[in-house]
């Protein structure tokens, strides 16, 4: 896994000045408080938020609309105005991309510190774009001190949303223990997710950790299908790996695998009923005694029986559906 470490996070360079505004630095003041300063409302980090993205009012949705409209008529002056306004009434994806604006010197003068205000007022109003980027940021103490417990609250609503990058580091900071309780299982969720996203690290490390049994039930088919889907996507070590794993199959499950891998297409995830969150649960049930069915990532009858035993026990309003509650109570069972 270290591999596919920090070293695959890929920044726009001028975002590394984040740091001006996460220490308060910066000579023009936006007309909101930072976002950095109303971290301690985001959720715990991990599992998924309840808290919403902010619908921005009418008002905001207005200039925002009415900004695009000066940007397709070639007013760029108006564009900025109209957008920097937006933000200021607090329309989360006005706010980030005068952020950017800001922070690149495009269409208007550059100011790294107000920029990274915008971008971080963005992330606290809900868009994932700036949740990502400000997580990410956080995680590898790029332009600002490295505080990766912080970088998880962050990505985790980005992830939630179904931001494929940020489900991809969610994955990687379970696997390694960065800024949280070191739980393959809860790394497999988040792979999962980013691997069904179509994100190639994901698909390889959701690969390997089917072969090897590692926050996943053992499954070579599993294990070579990711592989497969990785390799073909370039990343340099898949290829290998999946031909040892081929040496475990017969010639008829390699066809069926390789032709299932061709049929691929990625989808992004944000809901809790996904695949890699139902896979969780099945594996995370079954590891503590409850019967919740095979470990298919389908929520059928013997799931939900499962969920219902698992909350009856806990005591937990009982419904059999997948909540924030029962993923708090499954993770700390795979942590310990």
């Amino acid at each position: 896994m270290e591999a596919m470490s920090r070293k695959r996070i890929t920044l726009v360079g001028s975002f590394l000045a984040l740091a001006l505004a996460l220490s308060g630095c910066s000579s023009v003041q936006p007309k909101f408080n930072s976002a950095v300063e109303s971290v301690k409302s985001f959720f715990r980090g991990d599992p998924a938020s309840e808290q919403k993205p902010v619908e921005p009012s009418s008002e905001a949705e207005a200039m925002y609309e009415a900004a695009h409209q000066a940007r397709a008529a070639g007013n760029n002056d108006a564009y900025a105005k109209r957008l920097e306004a937006a933000a200021n009434l607090g329309h989360p994806a006005a706010a980030y991309e005068i952020g950017v604006a800001y922070t690149q010197g495009r269409l208007v003068p550059k100011d790294p510190g107000t920029g990274a205000r915008y971008i971080n007022r963005s992330a606290d109003l809900g868009d994932q774009r700036a949740q990502y980027l400000v997580g990410a940021n956080f995680m590898t103490g790029s332009g600002v001190d490295k505080n990766p417990k912080r970088g998880v609250a962050f990505l985790a609503r980005a992830g939630e949303q179904g931001h494929v990058q940020a489900q991809y580091l969610l994955g990687v900071a379970y696997a390694d223990g960065d800024g949280v309780v070191k739980n393959p299982a809860w790394a497999a969720r988040w792979y999962g997710r980013a691997a069904r996203g179509g994100h190639v690290g994901a698909q390889y490390a959701y690969g390997v950790m089917y072969g090897s049994g590692m926050g996943l039930p053992r499954d070579d088919i599993k294990s070579y299908y990711w592989t497969t889907l990785a390799a073909s996507g370039g990343h340099e070590k898949a290829g290998e790996v999946a031909m040892k794993i081929a040496k475990r199959l017969s010639n008829e499950q390699i066809s069926q695998v390789e032709a299932d891998a061709k049929k691929f297409v990625p989808k992004s995830y944000a809901s809790l009923t996904d695949p890699a969150t139902v896979i969780f649960v099945q594996y995370a049930l079954r590891n503590i005694g409850y019967d919740a069915g095979p470990i298919d990532g389908m929520p059928g009858n013997l799931t939900r029986k499962g969920i219902q035993a698992y909350e009856e026990a806990s005591n937990l309003p009982i419904n059999g559906r997948i909540s924030v509650s029962l993923l708090d109570g499954l993770i700390e069972s795979t942590s310990r």
